[in-house]
């Protein structure tokens, strides 16, 4: 186990569901500083137990997703044999649930022998010293007592904790659940300019102006790379999703394309060499950086086709935030398919996969967009 260990009371949580930033920072800074935070059993079960449906999803959202540690279960049986000096405990000013929370903590600090300290931000913190010396328990600096103002949006909420923000949404019967993208809509694509073998499209162009009349050459090649380019960057966006996968793996994503570019000799009527014919034949993507150039002769009767095949890696990338959120989406897929196939019950099947096929959808469509 850890050394220090910091236990939050529902007061905590309630000053966050009210959008109390000063709060919502000291349980930044306590993660930030590796602290362990662990919600006592009894605080735990109140939060379960919070009858509005946007507070409770909230609440159970901050403790698994900041990475919030949650007490074994307690029974009745311990609490009630860490109540020390129950007749005093008007004097104390320890209210029924305040005192199943106590107990918590005292039984936490007596398991596993660390440093433990009660954090509450209500009425427990303006009588501190004899709480303290009753039932021997440590405060944490950081309660004290604040004034608890009105319930704020749950998109105000996750918006306290950098973690958070953006990442969840809240659905129409109140459950807090994923959502995948928060930078600006519309991002583009990056890609790198299409290059062909390393060589740029104008040093083509010189090579074949050697062969051909230049000016006849260039412009033969402008028009045709002109009207693939439309076409590779058509592909590029069909195979997004493949690159976002490599991506989010860590790996690097390479769009390989395959472009042939030709010309026929005329060696029986002298005619000559004809203008150059640009093919392309499509791409996939790759983790691996693929760049080569090889070259073919075919003779026929009376002529010969020179050909050069071309095979070139541009990089693709996409914003730092969009590949981190389709990782989490990824994530969040696997999550649901355990649960799928964990559960017994058909109407809880039903509804993760309806969420599931939701979810999926909703980022194939982001990725449209993008």
């Amino acid at each position: 186990m850890g050394t220090d260990v910091t236990m939050p009371d529902t007061s905590v949580f309630g000053a966050i569901l009210r959008g109390n930033p000063g709060v919502a920072q000291d349980l930044e800074r306590l993660r930030a500083n590796g602290d362990r935070v662990v919600v006592p059993f009894a605080t735990y079960t109140q939060l379960k137990n919070t009858p509005n449906p946007v507070s409770r999803a909230l609440q159970l959202t901050l403790i698994k997703e900041l990475g919030l540690e949650v007490q074994q279960p307690t029974s009745l049986k311990q609490r009630v044999d860490t109540y020390e000096g129950y007749a005093n405990l008007k004097t104390s000013g320890i209210a029924t649930d305040d005192l199943a929370i106590v107990a918590d903590v005292r039984i936490y600090q007596e398991t596993f022998k660390v440093p433990v300290k009660l954090w509450t931000v209500e009425r427990m913190s303006t009588n501190k010293t004899a709480i303290q010396q009753q039932f021997r328990i440590t405060f944490s600096p950081l309660s004290r007592k604040e004034v608890l103002g009105k319930f704020v949006r749950a998109e105000d909420v996750l918006a306290m904790f950098p973690s958070l923000q953006g990442r969840f949404k809240l659905t129409s019967d109140g459950r807090i659940v994923r959502t995948f993208w928060s930078g600006r809509p519309g991002t583009a694509i990056k890609v790198g300019a299409i290059v062909v073998g390393g060589i740029a499209l104008r040093g083509l162009l010189g090579y074949f102006a050697a062969k051909v009349y230049a000016h006849y050459a260039q412009k033969a090649l402008d028009d045709q790379f002109k009207e693939i380019s439309g076409r590779i960057e058509a592909d590029l966006r069909l195979h997004r999703e493949e690159a976002l996968k490599l991506l989010a793996a860590g790996l690097p994503a390479f769009a390989v394309t395959t472009i042939k570019i030709w010309t026929n000799s005329d060696f029986v009527t002298a005619q000559g060499t004809t203008m150059p014919v640009v093919e392309y034949h499509g791409l996939y993507i790759s983790p691996v950086k693929l760049n080569t150039h090889g070259t073919d002769t075919k003779f026929y009767i009376g002529n010969s086709t020179d050909i050069d095949v071309y095979i070139t890696s541009t990089p693709i990338t996409f914003e730092k935030d969009f590949i981190d959120a389709y990782r989490d989406y990824l994530k969040a897929i696997k999550w649901y398919e355990d649960r799928i196939s964990s559960t017994d019950l058909l109407a809880e099947r039903v509804r993760l996969d309806r969420e599931l096929m939701g979810m999926i959808g909703e980022m194939k469509e982001i990725i449209k967009r993008q």
